[in-house]
């Protein structure tokens, strides 16, 4: 039966828009996702719609001020973890979807939130877009920061219209757009015209993980993909042809971009071969809060002992393949009859737990490796790296390196995103191991046990390194000076 010309129907998953009703969404072909919905009298943009936080589908929608957002209209809900709980302001607002990725505590979005507010009390017109957390979400953690500037605008939306209606409206000095943006404005022509005809400085901020030189390929034959499975993804045609349609794209966003912020110096080297000036490349660094991790770190140091005084080799991280504790055992399995004294004390819960205790009881290690399951208290979690000798991170990580650094430990780790090699100097706060070799790795431990005093003098360069070179002072500082040499350039 036809349907009214007043109604459509869309998708609830993706938002394409069809004239009848289908068991398939042809565009994300997810399985009855049709919902009609009654056709407003503004122009649509076809398949682009509002998802998850949006209000509705009218295009009027106008940023909000700090001030205008209410957020006593919800309680929060815990989720039982403090940590999480802490990051999240409180709790999970009912209602809304909270996505992390990478390693707890990481926070890029709130590191990112803390500069906007920096610019925008710098008589700057900064308009925030976020495509993942509702406004009160955003106005609770920037008052937890003491970030609530109302020189600065927020827009919660996804819907391609109505934010060019914004920022026709606004036009502001600074845009601030999630990762989903980025392939946005390569398919986008409407948006790039947008951003030209007002004069918008388009900054790009990136990780640059994994991302080969412009036109190297055989980049992953020496640097292999593998998922969270450590199941091998960079083999077959369409792989390669991906990766290099993804250099394509790339290298034209940089083409049109005005500054490019990046999380590791790796940068340095990769980006210039896509065509960027070095001059529009700013690398911030990445760091949990370390100054409130050295704070806690005094309180530690003055509290009794919490484990028997040992040759404390210490990992800390959830339990997943990529994380390759497996390796960590393996090369811990060779060393330790040596250091009758030592013990592999591994932090954390996860999938593997089963099968790397079953690991470590089959090569005889049982009560020389220690599985202590997961600490959210960061007072005993600073108490165990405090009683530690070594610190290894034997596969991906996060800000793990960081806060093992703060309490003075010498770090082993392979180069697994390239952060590492702004933490870590090979012979001077650690060593770096053959990726997925425990052999080297073994080697690198054996080689600091031997040598206390060595333990002791890297340690110290490692601790001096967070306090006078990466933490969330200097990163801050790079985050507003890449801002306003873009801005006044």
């Amino acid at each position: 039966m036809a349907k009214s010309k007043n109604t459509a129907f869309f998708c609830r998953e993706c938002g394409y828009e069809s004239a009848k009703w289908s068991g398939q969404c042809p565009a994300c072909k997810e399985w009855n996702t049709f919902v009609e919905e009654p056709l407003a009298t503004e122009k649509k943009t076809k398949g682009i719609v509002n998802v998850g936080i949006s209000t509705g589908r009218k295009t009027d929608v106008k940023p909000s001020t700090f001030s205008q957002i209410s957020t006593q209209d919800k309680d929060r809900m815990s989720t039982g973890i403090a940590e999480l709980d802490r990051v999240l302001g409180g709790g999970v607002v009912e209602g809304s979807l909270v996505l992390v990725g990478g390693d707890p505590g990481i926070g890029k979005s709130t590191l990112l939130l803390q500069m906007c507010n920096n610019m925008a009390s710098d008589n700057r017109k900064v308009l925030y877009i976020s495509g993942e957390e509702s406004l009160k979400q955003i106005k609770i953690r920037a008052e937890r920061l003491g970030s609530s500037n109302e020189s600065m605008l927020l827009l919660c939306e996804t819907n391609l219209e109505i934010i060019e209606n914004v920022l026709k409206e606004e036009k502001p000095d600074i845009v601030v757009l999630g990762w989903p943006y980025f392939l946005q404005y390569f398919f986008d022509r409407q948006l790039r015209l947008l951003i030209k005809e007002n004069n918008i400085k388009l900054i790009i901020r990136e990780i640059p993980f994994q991302v080969p030189p412009f036109g190297q390929l055989s980049y992953f034959k020496e640097n292999p993909v593998y998922d969270e499975n450590m199941i091998l993804q960079s083999r077959g045609m369409s792989f390669f042809i991906r990766a290099l349609c993804t250099m394509y794209i790339r290298k034209f966003v940089y083409k049109h971009a005005d500054a490019t912020i990046n999380y590791a110096s790796c940068a340095y080297d990769i980006l210039p071969s896509y065509g960027v000036n070095k001059d529009k490349i700013f690398v911030t660094y990445n760091t949990p809060n370390t100054e409130s991790l050295i704070r806690l770190r005094e309180k530690v140091l003055s509290a009794p002992p919490l484990l028997e005084k040992k040759q404390r080799i210490l990992h800390i991280g959830r339990l997943v393949k990529w994380k390759r504790v497996d390796l960590l055992i393996d090369a811990y399995a060779k060393i330790c009859p040596n250091y009758p004294d030592s013990e592999l004390t591994i932090i954390g819960n996860g999938p593997e737990m089963e099968n790397l205790q079953y690991r470590a009881e089959n090569l005889g290690l049982t009560g020389r490796v220690v599985f202590v399951g997961a600490i959210y208290d960061p007072f005993t979690l600073g108490q165990y790296m405090h009683e530690s000798s070594i610190y290894v991170l034997a596969g991906m990580g996060g800000v793990s390196i960081n806060e093992a650094m703060c309490y003075s430990l010498p770090v082993i780790c392979s180069v697994c995103d390239g952060t590492e090699k702004d933490l870590i100097q090979d012979g001077v706060n650690g060593y770096y191991f053959e990726s997925g070799n425990a052999d080297s790795l073994a080697k690198s431990i054996e080689h600091l046990l031997r040598n206390p005093q060595m333990m002791k003098a890297f340690g110290d360069v490692s601790l001096k390194k967070i306090q006078e070179e990466i933490n969330l002072d200097t990163v801050s500082s790079r985050f507003v000076e890449a801002f306003k040499k873009t801005l006044f350039s």
